[in-house]
């Protein structure tokens, strides 16, 4: 019997020590493919934006490609998980959305070409802009594109880029800047 409670003392002083109320752990990004997996990722101020994976709360991602134009537009939007929002210091949603012209083939995409937003709504409601411009200095935008299958209809790249916070309409506050990282998709469209 003196072996159980001391068994039981050592369980409950590890498992109150490890354990807290909420996990925070966040998965990584996918890893980049080149099959149409229909696959999508990046990290925000190193928050994972994964919308492949969902507890039952909104993610999409899409991506279109016009042959014609060679017009590219990406959008991943994920909502996390209410109850972990203040507690693991996470927005209530996020957003990123590209789109990225003259694309007719692979390779990395000229910053000219490049638009991109990130969206935040906050826990509090309150929704902010962050925006990359080729014409705003301090910025810098990559956008590859690692494959475009317009047989098969596949398109994979990797992206990455810095935002600026808009304050209305093309005007910014260059105090306040989001990253966006190791970002990676693989479509078919």
């Amino acid at each position: 019997m003196k072996n159980y409670c001391i068994l039981f003392v050592i369980i409950l002083i590890f498992s109150n020590g490890s354990c807290s109320k909420y996990d925070c752990h966040q998965p990584g990004v996918p890893d980049a493919t080149q099959e149409g997996k229909n696959i999508s990722g990046c990290a925000v101020n190193e928050i994972v934006v994964r919308p492949t994976r969902s507890f039952g709360y909104p993610a999409s991602h899409r991506l279109s490609y016009e042959k014609d134009t060679g017009r590219v537009f990406l959008s991943l939007r994920e909502t996390f998980y209410s109850s972990l929002n203040r507690e693991c210091g996470l927005p209530y949603e996020l957003e990123v959305r590209i789109a990225a012209y003259n694309v007719f083939n692979t390779g990395k995409i000229k910053s000219d070409d490049i638009y991109a937003t990130v969206r935040i709504i906050n826990t509090d409601s309150e929704q902010v802009n962050y925006r990359y411009r080729a014409f705003l200095d301090g910025l810098s935008a990559n956008v590859e594109i690692t494959r475009l299958d317009t047989v098969e209809k596949i398109a994979s790249g990797t992206f990455d880029f810095e935002a600026y916070k808009e304050i209305d309409n093309d005007e910014f506050n260059l105090n306040k800047k989001v990253y966006v990282t190791n970002g990676i998709f693989d479509f078919k469209y």
